[in-house]
């Protein structure tokens, strides 16, 4: 096999390659990048059983042929180079990598030893502009949960299926047992092909993708195939290749717990809770377990939060409400954990953040006023005082 390619599009090719190549792998081979020269294409691709990626790279091909080599090793190797083209040759069962002034030589193992990666079906299920997607997940990924046991394991997915009230787009969830994130994302469908149908994909995985496609700086139309394996999903455009693994999972009913009706709306200035979780956040170590006092005083448009920490001391601060909030006779007294609460908040992109809920034991909903399409969920924590 002998071809040159230019250096640039192969490094950064390389490191779309690596972000699914496990460090210590029982099986060697996975620690391998695939390198084929056919068609005019130097054609890479890695797997770690769970995510797979393959990338199409324009190349002057001589002899065709494929081999498998350390993907970080060349990888490291190539993002060194400064050279503007880099030539491959196999010689006596190395892969030579060189240039005008550098050279070097990766032992292989066989490409039949390489797993054979999933293909596209004739499935199309949706397709959705590349850069949305990126947007949209990081609204979820910090609602999903990092508890991996059995039980659990459906929270670790980012849930997606086909918006109820919305002709022309997803919804796309993440959750765990106390706070949820949905977003609803344009896309287009192709014939019904995804009706009555969902995907769980685990968040790990999403991530990877996320931050691969955040890398092209040109944006770009995605297309979600189903694949010749129907356990996996496959995200692709015209040079690159994503496979995934679906998880397994019984997903719960997430719709039933989002409320229809609230007897509070609170409207805040997003600056100001921004201010006030740098104030709050100076009297805990562990923001995570760090209760924040949430209240309001009928008929008061203020929101008092005080919390109290036994080796610092207590602290108190007033955020203003708009006068349009609504606020019940009784008032209203919560408690949130410090962290959940301010996650949420810093996802809103707006100005306002719409704090509505009914009472003390049942889900907050927590909005952006210029974006209709996310809403985050919150359960309050338990209050003692």
């Amino acid at each position: 096999m002998k071809a040159k390619v230019k250096s640039s599009k192969l490094k950064k090719s390389l490191g779309y390659i690596v972000r699914s190549i496990q460090v210590k792998p029982n099986i060697p081979v996975l620690s391998n990048v695939l390198i084929e020269l056919k068609n005019g294409n130097l054609i890479l691709s890695s797997t770690n059983l769970e995510m797979s990626v393959k990338v199409w790279i324009p190349a002057m091909i001589d002899i065709e042929g494929s081999t498998t080599v350390s993907a970080k090793s060349v990888y490291d190797y190539v993002s060194a180079l400064s050279d503007e083209n880099v030539d491959i040759l196999m010689e006596n069962n190395q892969l030579k990598v060189f240039t005008n002034r550098y050279k070097a030589y990766f032992n292989t193992l066989p490409s039949d030893d390489f797993p054979v990666l999933p293909n596209p079906s004739d499935v199309k299920f949706f397709s959705f502009d590349s850069r949305l997607f990126s947007k949209s997940l990081q609204k979820v990924f910090f609602a999903v949960s990092n508890d991996f046991s059995p039980s659990r394991m459906a929270y670790t997915g980012v849930f997606i299926e086909k918006s109820l009230d919305k002709t022309d787009s997803v919804s796309i969830v993440g959750l765990d047992t106390f706070r949820l994130s949905l977003i609803d994302m344009n896309v287009t469908f192709y014939d019904d092909s995804f009706e009555n149908k969902s995907l769980l994909i685990p968040a790990k995985n999403l991530i990877e993708i996320v931050k691969i496609l955040s890398d092209i700086e040109e944006e770009f139309l995605v297309e979600v195939y189903r694949s010749s394996n129907q356990g996996q999903i496959i995200f692709k455009n015209d040079n690159i290749e994503i496979s995934v693994r679906l998880l397994d999972a019984q997903y719960p009913n997430y719709r039933q717990i989002i409320p229809t009706d609230n007897k509070f709306q609170l409207l805040a200035k997003r600056q100001d809770l921004e201010n006030a979780f740098k104030i709050m956040n100076a009297f805990t170590r562990d923001p995570s377990t760090f209760k924040i006092l949430f209240d309001v005083v009928y008929p008061d448009r203020k929101l008092i939060l005080s919390s109290l920490e036994n080796e610092i001391g207590r602290n108190e601060l007033l955020v203003d409400l708009d006068p349009e909030s609504t606020v019940p006779e009784q008032g209203i007294k919560m408690a949130f954990f410090l962290k959940n609460f301010f996650e949420a908040v810093n996802h809103i992109d707006g100005d306002t953040v719409v704090i509505k809920g009914n009472n003390a034991t049942s889900p907050t909903v927590i909005k952006d006023t210029s974006d209709n399409n996310f809403i985050h969920l919150l359960m309050p924590a338990r209050r003692d005082v």
